[in-house]
């Protein structure tokens, strides 16, 4: 649709405890709801009060709004990734009735949901308007509301870290906004962590430098004294290999990496992180040209066939609200890293979208490790992570059929595994 302004009539009737709406969204889901909107229209966005009778669930849920308007950390959500059988019949049906006037939904073959469950479960719509609908239980309705968010927005309301975005660059280089990383960490450390790399790509001067740059900057990002960061690196398969260790080293759970172009992240080189914390997860999703046959085997490591048309920029919108993000959310990580090699197949829209919608996950902790050849990459990464304007991506053009040949392969592959990939009930 490619809007120019967003207004939203903004009413809470469906948070947690509203006797009218009751649909329970917490107040976090709404902070994530605005960050989408934020992505469009470069930005321009105007939020207008409406209804909502939950008091504290009202109050709270406009307050996560305000925060991510401001650009403050959009915080994790929490509980089983797995949407309701009635949403995923919603999503279906929206989808066949809007196919006919929609090029983003050109491909999808799915019809309307003519028994939906809602109505199977209540057997006679009469009931709807009688199941639960007395005072007394929405009064205990509201009661246990207001105890659920006692307790959870505790958990919400993060501090915000004082750097916003801090990069390790070559002394040639600066980005706008971006505060250079000086620290830096033993070279036996580094040493130590790069030493099942090739002798050729480790024993140059600028790689020690970087690691130990990016090292710095990650110790920072725990600590939340940086929320997010940039490298740029003469050998961006090792830093990122690197960095993903040191990552669950040094306390990050569950890290995500993506990455697009000539980047080398073994399998293996990922796997050894569990050397550190045997229950952590990583999760690797490889965005090249041909897909990688001993990564498809795996829930963990991913590749994705997709490569643009430089007639045709901007289809890869697609692939990032298509299956990237439901991956993404469904995996919930501690961390993103986005690492771009040379021969990059999506275009910097393409990139700069992504790095965007990203930043909705691990409170925005977001590290971006770039081949330093690719500095027009770096440029736009530095305005997206930094927020001085939100990018104009434009309007998507449907991908080719090879690209959507190979998302739907790889849904049909995860979606019982990661719940969010699936959107009809065929």
């Amino acid at each position: 649709f490619k809007p120019e302004l967003i207004l939203v009539s903004s009413g809470y009737d469906s948070g947690i405890g509203d006797p009218e709406g009751r649909m329970h969204a917490t107040p976090d889901c709404f902070s994530h709801l605005t960050h989408f909107l934020m992505q469009l229209a470069e930005g321009k966005l105007c939020i207008v009060l409406e209804g909502g009778y939950h008091l504290r669930s009202l109050s709270e849920s406009v307050c996560m709004t305000l925060k991510t308007l401001l650009s403050d950390p959009v915080p994790q959500l929490y509980g089983e990734m797995t949407p309701c059988l009635s949403a995923i019949e919603s999503i279906q049906n929206a989808i066949a009735v809007h196919a006919p006037y929609w090029k983003c939904f050109i491909h999808d073959k799915v019809s309307i949901v003519q028994d939906p469950s809602t109505k199977r479960e209540l057997g006679d719509a009469r009931l709807v308007s009688q199941s639960g609908s007395s005072p007394e239980v929405c009064a205990d309705e509201a009661k246990m509301a207001d105890v659920f968010l006692h307790h959870h927005m505790e958990g919400l309301l993060l501090p915000v870290p004082p750097v916003r975005t801090a990069a390790a660059l070559p002394s040639h280089i600066l980005l706008r906004g971006v505060q250079v990383e000086t620290g830096t960490v033993a070279v036996e450390e580094i040493e130590a962590l790069i030493s099942n790399f090739a002798v050729m790509h480790v024993k140059e001067e600028a790689v020690y430098v970087c690691v130990g740059k990016i090292l710095s900057l990650l110790t920072k990002i725990l600590k939340k004294q940086v929320r997010n960061g940039i490298a740029l690196s003469p050998a961006v398969s090792v830093s990122s290999s690197v960095a993903i260790k040191q990552s669950i080293a040094i306390g990050f759970q569950k890290v995500l990496c993506v990455a697009i172009g000539d980047v080398d992240i073994g399998k293996d080189s990922v796997m050894r992180v569990r050397y550190f914390r045997p229950v952590t997860k990583t999760m690797l999703l490889k965005i090249c040209g041909k897909q990688n046959s001993e990564m498809a085997k795996s829930k963990y490591h991913i590749s994705l066939s997709w490569s643009e048309d430089h007639h045709e920029k901007n289809s890869f919108v697609f692939g990032v609200l298509r299956f990237i993000l439901p991956l993404a959310y469904s995996y919930q990580p501690d961390i993103v890293f986005i690492t771009i090699g040379a021969k990059c197949s999506i275009d910097v829209k393409g990139i700069s979208l992504l790095a965007c919608f990203l930043q909705g996950l691990a409170e925005g902790r977001t590290f971006a490790v770039i081949q330093d050849s690719e500095v027009e990459i770096a440029e736009a990464m530095a305005e997206v992570l930094t927020a001085f304007c939100t990018p104009h991506f434009g309007s998507g053009t449907p991908a080719t059929s090879e690209a959507i040949l190979a998302i739907k392969r790889e849904r049909d592959r995860l979606q019982h595994q990661w719940k969010l990939l699936r959107c009809s009930v065929n």
